[in-house]
């Protein structure tokens, strides 16, 4: 059988992205094109009905985001599903609340352009920054956006997602991630992103092949065409012709045996043919993977990344924060050990956060970087310490 690069040089129906998370699978492609909502700009007679609007809006759009936040930590962890508790502080924001609701009051206009208004200021700022997360990010804000405004205007917005199909984006909010969850998709496909962007994170999180930052699939994919994953390599094949789909089909058989096979091997134990004993221990990006550490029979962790931590929350964690997320690694590995890294971090995160850098030029990053910022490196040796107890 013909391998990948020979299958390449001889194809010209495939895409290239990010290989986001790992994986392959076959499907059906389900575009999906964001609503288009109506902003009304005309001026109102009623404010005080129009404030009511707008608190009852918001209202209702913390209960959806509360249920969202409640099956996020049920499918993907307390760590991946902050996102939406930073949401929900997002809608409870007193300076946010305050300044739409002066505007209504003083430009006697309707509430949704007020909220479109004032909260596309922030998406600007936001989306003018050099930092890639800060791009990301500002396409949550555009999701709490378009739920208050949909609120206002009482549209109940409808699921109609096909079960088990690919999902080919311009990008995934983290509100759409867990639409797809619930119908079942197979894996994602998207224009914009990438390691840090949900689509991503949630794939990896749920074991889903995904590709992201591809540019143009939703140019290039229609609703139905039959669409090829590859995870593992950053490459999406539209409608594969029979060499194509029987080399794809082949290899995810031939992965599931494998993986099948380890299965199998998980609670023997790790030595040569020799009988010389090998401690087998797992890399961590996030504290959801810890399951997949235990069912694959590793003793331990060797490495557990924490500046992932960072990057998924948006912030540096506080130290009680940090205490319960080693805390539940601790108490999950028991009686394996784990061994911490402290955050890795320079480049991007070094402006994001305003810390100290003498001179760039160097590089600062890792321990070097923390030692020039002793507070953050203090707090997370005590978090580490009071876990350890």
């Amino acid at each position: 059988m013909k391998g990948l690069k020979e299958i390449l040089k001889h194809s010209g129906n495939y895409l290239t992205g990010i290989a986001a998370a790992p994986g392959l699978t076959i499907g059906k492609a389900y575009v999906f094109a964001k609503e288009v909502l109506e902003i009304n700009h005309n001026e109102i007679t009623e404010v005080d009905e129009a404030i009511t609007l707008f608190n009852e809006a918001l209202e209702k759009s913390q209960k959806e985001l509360r249920k969202i936040f409640g099956f996020a930590k049920e499918k993907m962890g307390e760590t991946r599903a902050a996102i939406f508790e930073a949401h929900l502080m997002i809608l409870d924001d007193p300076v946010l609340i305050g300044n739409i609701t002066a505007r209504i009051k003083q430009e006697k206009r309707f509430p949704e352009f007020i909220v479109d208004d004032e909260i596309s200021k922030y998406q600007q700022l936001m989306f003018s920054a050099s930092e890639h997360y800060m791009k990301e990010r500002a396409l949550d804000i555009e999701d709490i956006k378009n739920r208050i405004i949909r609120n206002l205007q009482k549209k109940r917005w409808q699921s109609k997602i096909p079960h088990g199909v690919i999902v080919v984006s311009g990008n995934i909010t983290p509100a759409d991630t867990i639409l797809f969850t619930k119908s079942s998709a197979l894996g994602y496909i998207t224009d914009h992103g990438g390691l840090t962007s949900h689509a991503a994170i949630i794939a990896r999180s749920l074991n889903l092949p995904a590709v992201v930052g591809t540019h143009n699939s939703t140019e290039k994919i229609k609703d139905g065409d039959l669409l090829v994953i590859d995870g593992f390599h950053g490459i999406i094949f539209i409608n594969p012709d029979e060499n194509q789909i029987e080399y794809f089909t082949e290899k995810i058989k031939h992965l599931s045996e494998i993986n099948q096979e380890l299965q199998g091997l998980t609670d023997k134990p790790a030595e040569t043919l020799d009988g010389r004993k090998i401690n087998l221990l797992a890399n961590v990006d996030v504290s959801s993977e810890i399951d997949l550490v235990i069912t694959n029979g590793a003793k331990g962790i060797g490495l557990f990344r924490t500046e992932q931590i960072i990057e998924e929350i948006g912030e540096f964690p506080d130290e009680e924060e940090q205490v319960k997320i080693y805390s539940k690694l601790a108490d999950r590995i028991y009686p394996e050990n784990i061994t911490i890294r402290a955050f890795d971090i320079g480049g991007d995160k070094v402006r994001q956060f305003d810390l100290q850098e003498a001179n760039p030029f160097l590089g600062l990053r890792g321990v070097r970087l923390l030692l020039e910022n002793e507070n953050l490196f203090k707090i997370q040796i005590r978090a580490v310490l009071r876990a350890s107890i």
